[in-house]
Formats: structure tokens, sequence, C-alpha cells
């Protein structure tokens, strides 16, 4: 077997697997942010400058007040993929969907208590790098948010 033929049995397997995507969703978030012990950390401050070790970290992704609920009932499901990384090794930690139809009471919040939040809460935080990685589920597809797909934090 040659090594053309290797790579494209390689990329064949990670596509039917779902991790490569070659687009990104069309549902588009107003702001993702990190919360660490109820305090609100920036994506750009998580990946710069780090923060010190929470008992629990939180992604945010927040969506408009003027989302149609009968269509964020089909499309507001969101597979949230943690990994953490030892030293120069991703290493997937876990993984879980939030939907807008299990939404608890605590997960519509805003100042004009219309804004839709789905959070992803993550206990058992230890120093280094993690990331986050947001799945529309209805699209098979990655969130992006001023052009990222990856979120990434450093603990220290």
């Amino acid at each position: 077997m040659n090594i053309k033929s290797l790579l494209i049995i390689c990329f064949t397997i990670l596509l039917n697997t779902g991790r490569v995507f070659s687009q990104v969703s069309i549902i588009k978030p107003i702001s993702i942010s990190w919360m660490a012990d109820n305090s609100e950390v920036s994506l750009k401050q998580g990946f710069e400058v780090g923060i010190p070790q929470p008992e629990k970290l939180i992604l945010k992704v927040v969506f408009p007040n003027d989302i149609d609920p009968k269509k964020a009932k089909e499309d507001l499901k969101l597979e949230f993929v943690w990994y953490y990384y030892y030293a120069t090794t991703k290493s997937f930690m876990d993984s879980y969907t939030v939907s807008y139809s299990n939404l608890k009471e605590g997960d519509i919040l805003s100042q004009d208590k219309k804004n839709l939040i789905l959070k992803s809460t993550r206990g058992d935080i230890y120093s280094g790098w993690w990331e986050v990685e947001v799945i529309s589920k209805s699209e098979d597809k990655p969130l992006s948010f001023n052009g990222v797909t990856k979120f990434q934090i450093y603990i220290n």
C-alpha cells in the first residue's frame, strides 16, 4: 500500500468519526465566554493570560434573544467535548449534550431575560491547558465564534 492510499484511508476514517469538519455550523452565538467560580473570563484572557485554578469551570454559549423557540428546539442541541493537554498530548476527558428542550430555569438568563444560554460545567479542574469543542448536533458541525472553533483556556 502506498502513502497516498494510506492517507486517503486515514482521512476517510476521521471524516466518518465526525471529528474532521470542512465547514462550521450556521448557528451563530452572540457570545462565548468562560465562567470560573462565578467570575466571567473572556476567551482572549483565558487563552493569553490564563486563570487561577477554579473549583469548577463553565463554557457559556449565548444565543440572541430573537431566536425562534420552535427552531431552537430543533437546532440548539449542542455537544460539548472537553479535552486536557498532558504535556504535548491532547486527551479526551468527557463529552455530553445540552439541548434547548432539557434546559433548567437557570439556563435562560440575561439582563433582558430573553437571551438563551447553554452551559457546559466541569469540576475536577487541574493546572494546564483545557479545550472545549462545541458541536451542533443538528448539523454535526462545530460552532464558530470570532473565527474560533476550539475554545482553549490555561489554568495556572
